[in-house]
Protein backbone atom coordinates (compact mmCIF):
# COMPACT_ATOMS: atom_id res chain seq x y z
CA UNK A 1 0.00 0.00 0.00
CA UNK A 2 1.22 3.47 -0.87
CA UNK A 3 0.73 6.13 1.80
CA UNK A 4 0.04 9.55 0.35
CA UNK A 5 0.24 12.91 2.06
CA UNK A 6 -3.12 14.62 2.04
CA UNK A 7 -2.63 17.86 3.91
CA UNK A 8 0.02 20.24 5.14
CA UNK A 9 -0.58 21.85 8.52
CA UNK A 10 1.74 24.83 9.06
CA UNK A 11 2.93 25.87 12.50
CA UNK A 12 1.47 29.01 14.09
CA UNK A 13 4.47 31.18 13.26
CA UNK A 14 4.42 29.91 9.68
CA UNK A 15 0.73 30.86 9.45
CA UNK A 16 1.59 34.29 10.85
CA UNK A 17 4.23 34.76 8.15
CA UNK A 18 1.76 33.80 5.46
CA UNK A 19 -1.04 35.98 6.82
CA UNK A 20 1.22 39.03 7.21
CA UNK A 21 3.44 38.57 4.18
CA UNK A 22 2.76 42.02 2.73
CA UNK A 23 3.37 43.95 5.94
CA UNK A 24 6.61 41.96 6.38
CA UNK A 25 7.79 43.05 2.93
CA UNK A 26 6.85 39.97 0.90
CA UNK A 27 4.34 39.79 -1.97
CA UNK A 28 4.07 43.56 -2.38
CA UNK A 29 2.71 44.53 -5.78
CA UNK A 30 5.31 46.29 -7.86
CA UNK A 31 8.02 45.55 -5.28
CA UNK A 32 11.06 44.32 -7.19
CA UNK A 33 13.01 43.46 -4.05
CA UNK A 34 11.91 40.88 -1.55
CA UNK A 35 11.59 41.37 2.19
CA UNK A 36 14.56 40.68 4.42
CA UNK A 37 14.80 37.05 5.46
CA UNK A 38 16.26 38.04 8.82
CA UNK A 39 13.85 40.83 9.73
CA UNK A 40 11.50 38.58 11.72
CA UNK A 41 14.39 37.25 13.83
CA UNK A 42 15.65 40.74 14.71
CA UNK A 43 12.40 42.65 15.27
CA UNK A 44 12.09 43.18 19.04
CA UNK A 45 8.57 44.59 18.57
CA UNK A 46 7.23 41.61 16.63
CA UNK A 47 4.16 39.91 18.05
CA UNK A 48 5.81 36.55 17.39
CA UNK A 49 9.24 37.36 18.88
CA UNK A 50 8.66 35.13 21.93
CA UNK A 51 7.56 32.20 19.77
CA UNK A 52 10.58 32.64 17.51
CA UNK A 53 12.93 32.84 20.51
CA UNK A 54 11.38 29.67 21.97
CA UNK A 55 11.56 27.89 18.62
CA UNK A 56 15.24 28.74 18.29
CA UNK A 57 15.85 27.43 21.81
CA UNK A 58 13.97 24.21 20.95
CA UNK A 59 16.00 23.94 17.74
CA UNK A 60 19.24 24.13 19.76
CA UNK A 61 17.96 21.38 22.08
CA UNK A 62 17.07 19.22 19.07
CA UNK A 63 20.52 19.75 17.54
CA UNK A 64 22.23 18.69 20.78
CA UNK A 65 20.13 15.50 20.94
CA UNK A 66 20.73 14.80 17.24
CA UNK A 67 24.49 15.30 17.69
CA UNK A 68 24.45 12.82 20.61
CA UNK A 69 22.58 10.27 18.49
CA UNK A 70 25.06 10.73 15.64
CA UNK A 71 27.93 9.80 18.01
CA UNK A 72 26.43 6.36 18.77
CA UNK A 73 27.05 3.24 16.73
CA UNK A 74 24.88 3.29 13.60
CA UNK A 75 21.54 1.51 13.86
CA UNK A 76 21.27 -1.70 11.85
CA UNK A 77 19.05 -1.46 8.78
CA UNK A 78 15.56 -1.07 10.30
CA UNK A 79 13.94 -2.82 7.34
CA UNK A 80 15.36 -6.09 8.67
CA UNK A 81 13.33 -5.65 11.87
CA UNK A 82 10.05 -4.69 10.23
CA UNK A 83 7.32 -7.27 9.87
CA UNK A 84 3.64 -7.32 8.95
CA UNK A 85 1.05 -7.27 11.70
CA UNK A 86 0.80 -5.78 15.16
CA UNK A 87 4.10 -4.56 16.55
CA UNK A 88 5.81 -4.95 13.20
CA UNK A 89 7.28 -1.45 13.42
CA UNK A 90 8.31 -1.50 17.09
CA UNK A 91 11.91 -0.74 16.05
CA UNK A 92 10.77 2.71 14.89
CA UNK A 93 10.37 4.12 18.40
CA UNK A 94 14.12 3.68 18.92
CA UNK A 95 14.74 6.24 16.16
CA UNK A 96 13.46 9.17 18.22
CA UNK A 97 16.41 11.31 19.33
CA UNK A 98 14.59 11.69 22.65
CA UNK A 99 12.52 9.10 24.50
CA UNK A 100 9.71 11.67 24.64
CA UNK A 101 9.68 12.30 20.88
CA UNK A 102 9.90 15.41 18.72
CA UNK A 103 6.76 17.06 20.07
CA UNK A 104 8.26 17.10 23.55
CA UNK A 105 11.57 18.54 22.32
CA UNK A 106 9.63 21.38 20.70
CA UNK A 107 7.04 21.70 23.48
CA UNK A 108 8.31 25.10 24.62
CA UNK A 109 7.50 26.72 21.27
CA UNK A 110 5.07 24.16 19.82
CA UNK A 111 6.26 25.32 16.42
CA UNK A 112 6.58 22.25 14.22
CA UNK A 113 4.64 21.88 11.00
CA UNK A 114 2.98 18.64 10.01
CA UNK A 115 2.58 16.56 6.86
CA UNK A 116 -0.66 14.64 7.43
CA UNK A 117 -1.13 11.38 5.59
CA UNK A 118 -4.18 9.41 4.54
CA UNK A 119 -3.78 7.06 7.52
CA UNK A 120 -4.16 9.86 10.07
CA UNK A 121 -0.45 10.07 10.82
CA UNK A 122 1.62 13.22 11.04
CA UNK A 123 5.23 13.62 10.01
CA UNK A 124 6.70 16.58 11.87
CA UNK A 125 8.94 19.00 9.98
CA UNK A 126 10.49 22.41 10.53
CA UNK A 127 8.27 25.43 9.82
CA UNK A 128 8.97 27.15 6.50
CA UNK A 129 10.33 30.48 7.68
CA UNK A 130 12.65 33.07 6.20
CA UNK A 131 15.53 32.99 5.55
CA UNK A 132 14.82 29.35 4.58
CA UNK A 133 18.07 28.42 6.31
CA UNK A 134 19.27 28.17 9.88
CA UNK A 135 18.10 31.34 11.70
CA UNK A 136 21.59 31.65 13.19
CA UNK A 137 22.79 32.99 9.83
CA UNK A 138 21.06 36.26 10.76
CA UNK A 139 23.61 36.68 13.57
CA UNK A 140 26.62 34.90 12.07
CA UNK A 141 26.24 34.54 8.31
CA UNK A 142 29.46 32.64 7.66
CA UNK A 143 28.96 30.10 10.44
CA UNK A 144 25.35 29.20 9.67
CA UNK A 145 24.90 29.76 5.92
CA UNK A 146 25.40 26.04 5.17
CA UNK A 147 24.27 24.78 8.59
CA UNK A 148 21.57 22.19 7.90
CA UNK A 149 20.75 21.54 11.55
CA UNK A 150 17.56 23.60 11.15
CA UNK A 151 16.05 20.68 9.22
CA UNK A 152 13.87 18.46 11.40
CA UNK A 153 13.93 14.74 10.65
CA UNK A 154 11.08 12.67 12.02
CA UNK A 155 12.88 9.35 11.60
CA UNK A 156 10.41 7.44 13.78
CA UNK A 157 7.55 8.56 11.53
CA UNK A 158 9.52 7.84 8.35
CA UNK A 159 10.27 4.36 9.67
CA UNK A 160 6.55 3.68 10.25
CA UNK A 161 6.01 3.97 6.48
CA UNK A 162 8.71 1.44 5.58
CA UNK A 163 8.20 -2.18 4.61
CA UNK A 164 10.81 -4.93 4.61
CA UNK A 165 11.22 -4.49 0.85
CA UNK A 166 11.15 -0.64 0.77
CA UNK A 167 13.81 1.19 -1.19
CA UNK A 168 15.24 4.37 0.25
CA UNK A 169 16.18 6.95 -2.36
CA UNK A 170 17.71 10.39 -1.81
CA UNK A 171 16.69 12.94 -4.40
CA UNK A 172 18.91 16.00 -4.24
CA UNK A 173 17.21 19.06 -5.71
CA UNK A 174 19.77 21.48 -4.32
CA UNK A 175 22.36 23.77 -5.83
CA UNK A 176 25.96 23.26 -6.90
CA UNK A 177 28.18 21.15 -4.65
CA UNK A 178 31.15 23.49 -5.01
CA UNK A 179 29.78 25.87 -2.36
CA UNK A 180 29.66 23.40 0.50
CA UNK A 181 33.22 22.87 1.67
CA UNK A 182 34.20 19.45 3.03
CA UNK A 183 30.82 17.72 3.29
CA UNK A 184 28.24 18.23 0.57
CA UNK A 185 24.60 18.24 1.76
CA UNK A 186 23.67 14.95 0.02
CA UNK A 187 26.59 13.21 1.75
CA UNK A 188 25.57 14.70 5.10
CA UNK A 189 21.95 13.57 4.64
CA UNK A 190 22.91 10.09 3.41
CA UNK A 191 25.21 9.58 6.41
CA UNK A 192 22.45 10.75 8.76
CA UNK A 193 19.90 8.35 7.29
CA UNK A 194 22.50 5.55 7.49
CA UNK A 195 23.06 6.39 11.17
CA UNK A 196 19.31 6.02 11.75
CA UNK A 197 19.20 2.60 10.10
CA UNK A 198 18.02 3.72 6.67
CA UNK A 199 21.00 3.14 4.34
Amino acid sequence: KIISFMEYEPSEIEKHMSNHSETLGYNKKGNKSSGSGCAIWKDENSEIKDQLRDYRSDLNSYKALLDDFMQKDPMPDVRGSISDGTGGHSICKSLDVSEDGLKEIFSRSGQLSCLKNDEGGCELIEPLLPPMRHPGMCDNFGKHLMDMSFLIHDFASICQKLKKHSRIVLVDMGASLEFHGKTAPPVYLASMFRQFGMP
